[in-house]
């Protein structure tokens, strides 16, 4: 399980609408291998951004949306009419439902850019069309983030900031196992279309470390703290990164055919400081990763 949400958010100063999507990048092992979470190399990222006026995002079974965008990329769907673009979708939902006995299938929402932006939410066997807000995910965990982003004391902050703020605290809870890792946000804007935003996360709490990577220690003994940055790829789309400052590590998250965004063989990439992770990208995979926090 998982939590994605996408928002419609009026830009300040002007008349353009943006829209905006969080979520987490968490794997959870099926309940038959015991329900835990999988550990950091083996976390996806939830939105894929197919072209400059299109993003995917999904909850559920990671290979039924693998397969599904797979499938969508390889016959090039993407200039397809939008109706077309959400029956597709609809269909591959409609289908892993029922191809699966645990009934958990894969649930999207589509995000439209171009002259008449639209969320479209896929789940529970319906379309959901001009949706304002649409989220896919755990309930709870949805019920979490709504609580946060409607705090009195932060309805003076920009709505697209809170987002993020709002998917960290959904993330950071020890209540709701399911969702959790490192949070991405993706932004439409009128004047560039989708691009992941570059962030920068400073985590102020001792956090458990998911189990296969444990040894790499992050902040100090005092406070547990670590701070991450998520860095987008300048030269190839669906392309990004973490790095983590204290761990002097980092993580490269890219597609296969088009698919899902995972860590790229499953590799955590040492490096001394976000230049020296930058430059072994580079040599190593000829992707250029800019340094956007140090």
């Amino acid at each position: 399980m998982t939590l994605v949400v996408a928002k419609k958010v009026k830009k300040p100063g002007t008349d353009f609408k943006l829209i905006v999507i969080v979520s987490d990048t968490r794997l959870m092992a099926h309940a038959l291998h015991g329900g835990m979470p999988l550990p950091w190399k083996k976390s996806v990222v939830k939105t894929s951004i197919l072209d400059p006026n299109l993003a995917v995002s999904w909850a559920g079974r990671s290979d039924e949306a693998d397969a599904c965008l797979i499938k969508f990329s390889s016959g090039g769907l993407h200039a397809r009419p939008k109706e077309e673009i959400i029956t597709f979708f609809y269909q591959s939902h409609l289908n892993a439902l029922d191809s699966d006995k645990d009934n958990q299938g894969v649930d999207f929402i589509l995000t439209f850019g171009g002259a008449a932006i639209e969320i479209v939410g896929i789940k529970n066997r319906t379309i959901q069309r001009n949706c304002s807000t649409a989220w896919i995910g755990a309930h709870s965990a949805f019920n979490e983030f709504q609580r946060y982003i409607h705090a009195p004391n932060l309805q003076n902050s920009p709505l697209s900031s809170r987002m993020a703020e709002a998917m960290q605290f959904v993330v950071e809870s020890a209540d709701i196992l399911e969702v959790g890792d490192f949070v991405v946000k993706a932004i439409y804007r009128p004047d560039g279309g989708f691009i992941f935003a570059p962030r920068f996360e400073s985590i102020n709490y001792s956090q458990q470390l998911s189990p296969g990577i444990n040894h790499i220690e992050i902040g100090d003994a005092a406070s547990g703290s670590f701070t991450v940055s998520l860095n987008i790829c300048a030269n190839v789309k669906n392309t990004l990164a973490f790095y983590f400052n204290q761990g002097k590590f980092g993580l490269l998250y890219t597609s296969n055919h088009g698919g899902i965004l995972k860590v790229r063989d499953e590799e955590v990439i040492y490096a001394e400081s976000p230049d020296d992770f930058s430059k072994t990208v580079l040599q190593k995979y000829n992707l250029h990763i800019p340094v956007c926090f140090k």
